[in-house]
């Protein structure tokens, strides 16, 4: 049988403290609960149950995908990365092993992968140059508002392309892919402190770079 994976390429502030600490405390019960079911997928997996497999890679692939090819420029090598990993997990199902989180798992999984290929091909990222390109296409017949927001958005890829490359991994995996700041640590190997230093590097390079398209 052939299966889809194989075919397939802040808030705001509260009204007391007390209001502030319960919000806390059910967004991290929402977390806790999240990371349990999908552990409870990766034990399934080890067992050889194809359908939690396939909801994992369904859940994961089109961010896996986004987050490689920002690092690899080219969305047939991202996709052939992120198969790639999935193979192995089945392949190796049965000693597969995730301590912690699984998103972590995983993005650090394709990270390692964009590592040695960048060590073998010297690839480097062309998300500006491609993120540009794109916005010149698009740019004909668009109005007044639209050309504005494409002009934005063309400033602002560019502007991430030229943050140190920590600094962007750490903003690009919390920004475009959801992860917090643990997971971020765990994919990239670094204290919670030093993820929390990056993103603000990120940020104040960021305010500098687009400060021409700052509201006053």
């Amino acid at each position: 049988m052939t299966h889809a994976w194989q075919r397939r390429r802040a808030p705001a502030p509260g009204t007391s403290t007390q209001a502030g600490a319960q919000a806390s405390s059910s967004a991290s019960s929402e977390t806790d609960a999240l990371v349990e079911a999908e552990l409870t997928l990766v034990r399934r997996v080890c067992s050889g149950d194809e359908a939690a497999f396939e909801q994992i890679f369904r859940g994961y692939y089109t961010r896996l995908v986004s987050f490689a090819c920002t690092n690899v420029g080219s969305q047939a090598l991202a996709e052939e990365m992120v198969q790639e990993v999935f193979l192995q997990i089945w392949m190796r199902r049965e000693q597969w092993v995730v301590e912690r989180s699984l998103a972590a798992y995983l993005f650090r999984s394709v990270r390692n992968r964009i590592l040695n290929a960048r060590r073998t091909l010297r690839l480097e990222t062309a998300y500006a140059t491609d993120a540009a390109r794109t916005t010149e296409v698009e740019l004909s017949g668009s109005s007044d508002g639209e050309l504005h927001e494409a002009e934005i958005g063309a400033a602002l890829a560019h502007a991430i392309a030229l943050l140190p490359e920590r600094p962007r991994q750490v903003f690009l995996l919390s920004r475009r892919q959801g992860l917090t700041y643990g997971e971020i640590a765990d994919v990239l190997g670094i204290a919670l402190k030093t993820v929390e230093m990056h993103m603000g590097r990120a940020l104040a390079q960021l305010r500098v770079s687009l400060g021409e398209w700052r509201h006053p």
